[in-house]
């Protein structure tokens, strides 16, 4: 269904795949000026400096030309989330753990062992599900993940009674229900109302 024309305002981040920082909002002039001059946090910041909007422009010009590191960044989040037995939405993969103690154990487990996965915990996300982020990229090789992988089931295994959960939101009808026919819907799929 195309209904980007049907879109009055387009909004995006130049922070992750764009490897800059910022943001941007597409649309029409009249929405713009309105921004300009009513939206209270462009009023009260400056603008992005030129380096950075130079970055992110030659980042846009690589997307465009080389496809091929889409394809690569895409085929290793499904190879992780295929190993790891997780959804995957994006190149940046959530490890849900819950519990706040478990996830910062478990990052700095990794830490030491060379991998820099952080933990996120409240308030960035609610109480109870606390998670690691992987933050995938085209510069990473499969070699790479496949020992991400292996060393992130070793750090699983140092620490009894911590597993991986999968939120809700980020299964598919068909997982819940393959989840819920294996009885593990109560141990891998957590309950949260705010997310």
């Amino acid at each position: 269904m195309a209904v980007s024309d049907h879109i009055d305002i387009h909004v995006g981040t130049l922070s992750k795949a764009a490897g800059s920082l910022g943001g941007f909002v597409a649309c029409s002039s009249t929405v713009r000026q309105l921004l300009l001059n009513r939206g209270r946090s462009v009023i009260y910041s400056t603008s992005l400096p030129v380096p950075v909007v130079a970055a992110a422009r030659a980042a846009l010009r690589v997307a465009r030309s080389e496809s091929w590191r889409r394809q690569h960044v895409w085929s290793l989040t499904r190879y992780l989330s295929q190993q790891l037995n997780i959804p995957a939405a994006s190149p940046i993969i959530p490890l849900v753990v819950g519990d706040e103690s478990a996830a910062l154990t478990l990052s700095n487990k990794l830490l030491q062992r060379g991998y820099h996965v952080p933990a996120i915990r409240p308030p960035t996300v609610p109480e109870g599900t606390c998670r690691l982020r992987v933050s995938l990229s085209a510069g990473h090789t499969r070699a790479q993940v496949e020992e991400l992988v292996r060393v992130l089931q070793e750090c699983l295994a140092e620490l009894p009674g911590v597993q991986l959960m999968t939120l809700p939101h980020l299964l598919d009808d068909r997982q819940r229900r393959y989840l819920e026919q294996q009885g593990q819907g109560q141990q891998r799929v957590t309950q949260h109302s705010r997310l």
